[in-house]
């Protein structure tokens, strides 16, 4: 579908399912802002699509190890890969990296990140990070992990985001959490379903306090 008007167009583009469907269902659509170039018949344009079901985003996962050492009083974190993140500039590729910022009570206390890979939406860490955390206080802390893609003109882009700890983001997070309590210093891997902002300010006090 393109729509006209003044020297712009926008061009909206949908994905069908076709044949080996009962019905036409729609898998995924894209707009797209352009001059009247963009209507030359020799004009080739390449763009990713971003997949929706039903009205939700697909922004991605996120695989995590997280393991406590109650004598040292250590969280250890490892970064180890994401897959199919959201990818936010369709022209050069996403750059993204991980921010993990620890959160006592409803106060930011720590914040690391990764390192940025450039050029991928299925990035490989394998970056370890440790927070210091007395077990006194462990039941009040939230770790919040935020995926954004680097941007050098403008602020970074936001991909998703998921709480585990005190104010867990959902059952998944809160399980992850538990399992490590329980799994007596040994590292607990667990792949995460990245969330809006949107949903982790609304479900997780621990998301308001971090950027």
């Amino acid at each position: 579908m393109v729509l006209l008007g003044g020297p712009f167009s926008v061009i909206n583009v949908s994905e069908i399912l076709g044949e080996s469907q009962s019905k036409d269902d729609r898998i995924g659509h894209l707009n797209y802002l352009a001059c009247d170039a963009l209507l030359d018949p020799y004009f080739v344009l390449w763009l990713g699509t971003t997949f929706c079901f039903g009205n939700e985003v697909e922004l991605g996962e996120l695989l995590l190890s997280l393991n406590y050492l109650p004598s040292a009083g250590r969280l250890n974190v490892d970064i180890i890969r994401a897959k199919q993140l959201l990818q936010t500039d369709m022209s050069q590729g996403s750059d993204p990296f991980v921010k993990i910022q620890l959160v006592h009570g409803l106060k930011l206390t720590k914040t690391k990140k990764t390192s940025c890979m450039r050029g991928t939406i299925d990035p490989f860490y394998n970056e370890s990070f440790s927070f210091k955390v007395p077990q006194e206080e462990l039941e009040n802390a939230s770790l919040v992990f935020t995926v954004y893609g680097h941007n050098v003109k403008s602020s970074n882009d936001f991909i998703g985001r998921i709480v585990i700890g005190q104010y867990s983001t959902g059952a998944p997070e809160s399980n992850h959490w538990r399992r490590m309590l329980n799994a007596h210093r040994t590292a607990v891997e667990q792949w995460h379903s990245l969330r809006s902002r949107e949903e982790c300010d609304r479900v997780s006090p621990a998301s308001l306090e971090v950027t």
